[in-house]
């Protein structure tokens, strides 16, 4: 009997300093924690996993990281899991802003920026982005989004009626009831 206490005994006191160790910190952001299982044939996975080669070849190339970034944006907003916001992230990292920038690496931007509710950069990103393209529908469309989440109404009126100029009056009156609907009206 003095046995089993004692071995408990230790073995309450061991258990403490087991639960008191420092927790491991990577060297380097390269380090990879985990790799979480895919799920065998899922065709998502496969995708990405191919999205992710082609961009392995050319991190600078904006089609690829753009492809890749909205793929994870996509799986985010349909998931709900932000891990794949910090995928697209990554995989726009390389890709640099210029003054020539694609109109469509901006939005995606602004579109992971507003995820993470840094709407006024979200906001400056599709700013950029209908400079240089005026007519994007979905520069539109997300900017009338991040106005109404910031209750700028009349921005987002503005932004919805130039939907419906550039892409259908369809859209353009679906903006506008959602903007008339959280007004009141």
């Amino acid at each position: 009997a003095f046995l089993i206490f004692a071995v408990a005994f230790a073995g309450f006191f061991a258990a403490p300093r087991l639960a008191w160790t420092a927790p491991r910190v990577p060297g380097s952001d390269d380090v990879v924690l985990e790799r979480l299982p895919a799920r065998p044939g899922d065709p998502a996975q496969r995708e990405l996993r191919d999205l992710r080669a082609a961009l392995a070849k050319n991190p600078r190339d904006p089609v690829r990281a753009i492809a890749l970034a909205r793929r994870h944006f996509d799986l985010a907003q349909a998931e709900g899991d932000p891990r794949h916001i910090g995928y697209a992230e990554a995989a726009l990292r390389d890709v640099p802003e210029a003054p020539g920038t694609v109109a469509e690496l901006l939005v995606v931007r602004a579109q992971l920026a507003q995820y993470l509710h840094d709407f006024a950069r979200a906001l400056a990103l599709f700013e950029r982005a209908l400079a240089i393209a005026p007519d994007d529908p979905e520069a539109l469309a997300w900017r009338a989004a991040v106005r109404m989440v910031q209750a700028d109404y009349a921005g987002a009126r503005v932004d919805c009626a130039r939907l419906a100029q550039v892409a259908s009056e369809l859209l353009g009156t679906g903006c506008r009831a959602h903007v008339a609907a959280a007004t009141g009206s």
